[in-house]
């Protein structure tokens, strides 16, 4: 989960439902041809969470979503399947949100997240987009958002309580985020400083740098300024290696934005 982008906060998928199980035979969405991909499902899930890491093309996380097709189409494990389908659909609306068809991902992408949590409810990692994508919807919805926040905070909790560590303390995160960003009481359950005990939390648990500006964001909202640039300036610090020097591309615009503020 992000901040917000200023304020860093919390094509469809041929294949969308709710409920049941997606047909897997569908039209393929991306351009790779399904006929060249290869006969083993495993191999064809490989191909796809290959194609769906950040710093992929567009286009080549669309390919992801067809590969996926042929691993169901091969048998390849559902669970795994639906949850590389949930990052994909993640992805795609983070790095391309002025999209028309950005609604349609995040929407695909909860179906596939529910789908993954009816598969193997005691598994994290469905929980974790659910309440992730659910958050994207929610920000974008202009009516019915403080519906969605119960049950958003719902799966975040359940997904911290199975692994708290899951995609660097995520889950943490998550769960502090959505106290930053919601509605303060009586319309909702918001308490900046409730979630920035979690953002700390999650910095214990791991000082990636987006978390770093993440709690920077939120104690500069609380006038905690000093602190703010502290953080800001240790992640700019950074040497941008490993999933760093591409997300960090993303990233430092909002920190250097953060940081003039702060100053």
């Amino acid at each position: 989960m992000r901040v917000r982008a200023a304020s860093v906060l919390l094509a469809l998928a041929s294949c969308f439902c709710l409920g049941g199980s997606c047909p897997t035979n569908f039209a393929p969405i991306g351009r790779v041809d399904p006929t060249t991909l290869p006969e083993d499902g495993l191999e064809c899930l490989r191909l796809a969470d290959a194609w769906s890491q950040p710093g992929t093309s567009r286009d080549r996380k669309l390919d992801a979503l067809v590969a996926l097709d042929r691993a169901l189409d091969l048998g390849a494990d559902r669970y795994v399947a639906f949850v590389v389908r949930a990052r994909v659909y993640f992805r795609l609306f983070e790095e391309n949100e002025a999209e028309p068809a950005a609604g349609g991902w995040i929407d695909a992408g909860v179906a596939a997240a529910r789908q993954a949590i009816a598969e193997r409810e005691d598994r994290v990692e469905g929980h974790y987009y659910l309440a992730a994508l659910m958050g994207r919807l929610a920000e974008r919805s202009p009516v019915g958002a403080l519906d969605m926040i119960p049950e958003i905070m719902a799966e975040a909790e359940r997904s911290m309580e199975l692994d708290r560590t899951y995609d660097r303390c995520g889950p943490i995160l998550a769960v502090g985020m959505l106290y930053i960003a919601a509605p303060p009481w009586p319309q909702s359950i918001g308490d900046p400083e409730t979630g920035i005990e979690y953002l700390r939390e999650a910095r214990e648990c791991n000082d990636y740098p987006t978390t770093l500006i993440m709690l920077a964001e939120a104690l500069l909202e609380q006038g905690e300024y000093v602190e703010a640039r502290e953080l800001v300036r240790e992640a700019l610090g950074r040497p941008p290696v490993g999933d760093w020097a591409i997300e960090g591309n993303h990233w430092r615009p909002i920190a250097r934005e953060i940081l003039e503020r702060a100053e």
